[in-house]
């Protein structure tokens, strides 16, 4: 699931437009409640090599990341995706 998430929604990409950031930190919080259901991805390590960043870039996207002022609005179709 996370992978076709990451896929579907070009999620490697590396650019820094605020609603790729915003959608970036939608599903690493959501892999962050769900953790315990993935065993291929358990740890920020794997999940940082599957969006192909540093595992450092993951934990700030949890941490200290704030959300713009779209983030309902950036992250909608990707709850929606997640949801069906």
């Amino acid at each position: 699931m996370l992978e076709m998430v990451i896929d579907s929604y070009d999620l490697r990409k590396r650019n820094r437009k605020m609603g790729q950031k915003d959608r970036m930190q939608f599903v690493i919080v959501w892999w962050l409640k769900n953790k315990k259901k993935f065993t291929k991805y358990d740890t920020v390590v794997k999940v940082a090599k599957l969006f192909e960043v540093d595992h450092a870039t993951i934990i700030h996207h949890y941490t200290r990341r704030k959300s713009s002022r779209l983030y309902a609005e950036e992250t909608k179709c990707i709850k929606d995706f997640i949801e069906s």
